[in-house]
């Protein structure tokens, strides 16, 4: 990943709670705060993962936070235990332009770039006696992929046969309570190539809900997104 003057984990995200009645409509943005310790950032990363795993297949997961001269995690659901590789996905420009309240995302780029990634955690040299597992997550809003960016990143693994010393590659969209899962290896089905050049061609845009102004009882959000943007 190209380098990001934002620190990390970036963290300016959360969930957004909107309120309406007889008298009022309120919105308001809960931010979530991640911790400072390393050690507390994975704990907090690896329980919004244990958690959906286990939401997704109805089953309970374990996850022990192992040393530092180690990998990340050690976690065990539905009888298989694997070792779980923790790394932040954070972009620059291009693929995603950034404005304070919203930015632009290209999901080619994105995919790209997710991929890139998981490339350079598949050239380390790794000597586990058990399955290693690869997460891979973000944690600012400009830089959250959408299902079309995760589908092109997928193909992208698929094709290339990417993540050859992980059993499985996740990313997980971190905003805390209202964080989402998606599981790219094992690989999917191919995209057909017409499907595949139409999410290509694909952008969209993510909102810094933060930079909402406050007001009596909530918070409005008046929200100036960009039109469409140059390729």
């Amino acid at each position: 990943m190209t380098k990001s003057n934002h620190p990390k984990p970036v963290g300016i995200d959360g969930s957004l709670r909107h309120s309406v009645g007889p008298d009022h409509d309120e919105r308001t943005f809960n931010r979530h705060v991640s911790p400072k310790a390393k050690d507390l950032i994975e704990a907090d990363i690896g329980s919004a993962f244990a958690r959906l795993v286990s939401d997704g297949l109805a089953g309970a997961t374990t996850l022990r936070q192992l040393p530092e001269n180690d990998l990340d995690f050690e976690w065990t659901y539905c009888g298989r235990t694997a070792k779980l590789e923790l790394t932040e996905l954070v972009l620059a420009t291009p693929p995603y332009r950034e404005t304070g309240q919203s930015a632009v995302i290209y999901c080619k780029h994105w995919g790209e770039r997710f991929c890139e990634l998981v490339a350079r955690k598949n050239a380390k040299l790794y000597r586990e006696n058990v399955p290693i597992d690869l997460l891979i997550y973000s944690t600012h809003f400009a830089y959250h992929g959408n299902s079309f960016c995760v589908d092109l990143a997928a193909e992208r693994l698929r094709h290339t046969k990417g993540g050859g010393h992980f059993d499985r590659v996740y990313y997980l969209e971190f905003r805390g309570v209202v964080s989402s899962l998606y599981n790219l290896k094992p690989y999917r089905a191919a995209l057909s190539a017409n499907l595949r050049r139409e999410y290509e061609s694909l952008w969209y845009s993510t909102v810094n809900f933060e930079a909402g102004t406050p007001v009596p009882g909530g918070t409005r959000f008046d929200l100036d997104l960009p039109g469409q943007p140059d390729r």
